[in-house]
């Protein structure tokens, strides 16, 4: 699959859809999906998403059955137990659940970041945030002052 690049900043209506970016759509829709699956990522606070085939690529990591008790199953079930496949309306468009978008502060705009094999959807705020104590301190250590 195509990575997933750029940085986008959409509308979010009042049911919570919003249009995934066109180029996140291309790569999608040419490995013959008409959705993407997201999931909460509680610690960066924002919704992780990808293709159908990542999570497929997870669950066939993940052990048939998961005792709860265990504490190598929190990820599993944080991964497949929260995830929500969103299908693509005619427009481009998906339905994030309510919940989802409430968790990473999502309100009337959502900004959509590439990152490969998977992107990220962000409060446009926290996201700057963001960028601005996690990503600018980390390229100024490396000496590239991005």
């Amino acid at each position: 699959m195509r990575p997933f690049i750029g940085t986008y900043e959409n509308k979010v209506d009042q049911k919570g859809r919003v249009s995934v970016p066109a180029k996140f759509r291309a790569v999608l829709q040419a490995e013959g999906y008409a959705s993407i699956v997201v999931r909460p990522d509680p610690e960066r606070g924002c919704i992780e998403g990808y293709g159908m085939d990542r999570l497929e690529r997870l669950s066939d990591m993940t052990p048939d059955i998961v005792n709860l008790g265990d504490p190598n199953a929190a990820p599993a079930y944080q991964i497949l137990a929260e995830s929500e496949e969103l299908t693509f309306d005619p427009n481009g468009r998906v339905l994030i659940p309510a919940w989802m978008l409430e968790a990473a502060g999502i309100s009337d705009s959502a900004v959509f970041v590439g990152l490969g094999r998977v992107f990220q959807i962000w409060n446009p705020a926290a996201h700057a945030t963001f960028r601005a104590t996690q990503l600018r301190p980390a390229a100024q250590a490396r000496g590239t002052g991005a």
